[in-house]
């Protein structure tokens, strides 16, 4: 791949080379971090002029939804080429992980579902289309999940909507690849269609034969056929059901809105674990003990496959104040919710954060040591009140925050 200089940035070396653009890691001195540095390959001033009136929303959505990459600067090269300078995320996109480790587990594909799911939500109800989502462009920070390349993937206007240099196929609708102007429903099949990817390991309707797996007969069977059935036990009917129907031919049969896709995949038994609660004599569990809603210990118990009993408790914690978070702020966004807190454990702690609304408590994310914020997508909008709690455990000792509240 070719290198650049770049005023203002040291070590820029290319990472990545695709769609009318390159990716270089390199540090920026004025930040003094490494970033992300996406070189846009424009050869006219018309198209220039789009790419600028694309960025300019990737600003605004990106500086207002967790779950979308933040342009931290934007450059151009001697050449005259613009840059996009955005967050670098060192443990790279669900696509990696794919190849490194497999399919995924259906609770994490679930996560994965709800968080792009609400980002997509958000974009659209900013008139903002994305049109490529897929595992590529879906990054993986340290407590959750960023849908990148808006900017780009907004370059598609009426005039080359259909071009495949610039979206994947494999991830498109029957009516965008019919060269259809985009909607949003596009979108919600393009994320069922990368959520069938993460489950199974290849998009939904690849063919087993590799001489059947041509571009042109992948598009045929998009248009006449049906996706691949699932193959997985393990997948739960529901997350698979939200799958199918993202996936359906025609618009209408989809999620009427990604919000609504959210919703299902955040608030049914599949997407997280379910947070059990039985009065007990002494707080317990390894996992997390979870303390106080009623004046007395519950104990936090694994969710368990269908027909199995209850699990057993594992030795209990003691509680220590001295390593309790402190919540400093619950960035309320509606659909979704950015906790912060500060670690008084000198960053040995894990955590957990859990959600109240009315009486139901549920696990909404655990987060590693060094950890101080975690984002919690598919909250309910209509729900009037929600509280959180942050957990801390160092081995044998659990402390908890004080419960923050928002939206009295």
């Amino acid at each position: 791949m070719e290198t650049v200089t770049l005023d203002g940035y040291d070590d820029v070396t290319p990472i990545a080379k695709g769609g009318g653009s390159v990716v270089f890691r390199a540090r920026h001195r004025g930040l003094d971090r490494v970033v992300a540095v996406k070189v846009i390959d424009i050869h006219d001033a018309a198209a220039a002029r789009r790419f600028q009136r694309e960025l300019d929303i990737t600003l605004t959505l990106g500086r207002e939804h967790p779950n979308i990459v933040t342009v931290l600067d934007t450059a151009t090269l001697p050449s005259g080429q613009p840059c996009l300078v955005m967050e670098y995320h060192e443990a790279g996109s669900l696509h990696d992980r794919l190849v490194e480790s497999g399919p995924l587990p259906p609770a994490d594909v679930a996560e994965i579902g709800a968080a792009v799911a609400d980002a997509l939500a958000f974009a659209h109800q900013q008139g903002v289309v994305h049109r490529d989502v897929k595992p590529q462009n879906i990054l993986r920070s340290a407590t959750s999940y960023v849908l990148s390349d808006f900017g780009i993937s907004r370059r598609m206007d009426a005039g080359y909507s259909t071009s495949m240099e610039l979206f994947s196929y494999r991830h498109a609708s029957p009516q965008v690849l019919d060269g259809e102007l985009p909607a949003a429903a596009d979108d919600v099949y393009s994320l069922g269609s990368t959520l069938y990817t993460l489950l199974e390991g290849n998009p939904p309707f690849s063919a087993d034969d590799p001489d059947d797996d041509t571009p042109l007969a992948y598009l045929r069977r998009v248009r006449t056929g049906r996706p691949r059935p699932m193959t997985r036990a393990d997948v739960p009917a529901d997350l698979a059901d939200a799958i199918t129907r993202c996936l359906a031919r025609r618009r209408e049969d989809r999620f009427a809105a990604a919000a609504d896709l959210a919703h299902a995949l955040a608030g049914g038994p599949l997407a997280r674990p379910r947070v059990v609660w039985r009065p007990v004599v002494a707080a317990a569990a390894v996992a997390l003990v979870l303390g106080g809603a009623a004046g007395f210990g519950w104990t936090w118990w694994q969710a368990k496959p269908s027909g199995s009993t209850a699990a057993s408790p594992t030795p209990p914690l003691r509680d220590d104040p001295a390593i309790a978070p402190v919540i400093t702020g619950v960035d309320d966004q509606r659909s979704g919710v950015v906790i912060h807190w500060r670690d008084t454990s000198g960053g040995t702690a894990v955590f957990a954060v859990t959600r109240r609304a009315g009486d139901v408590v549920t696990l909404a994310a655990r987060a590693p040591a060094g950890t101080s914020k975690v984002t919690i997508a598919g909250l309910d909008p209509a729900v009037t009140r929600y509280c959180f709690q942050v957990s801390a455990v160092v081995t044998d000792r659990r402390g908890q925050s004080a419960e923050h509240c928002v939206r009295s």
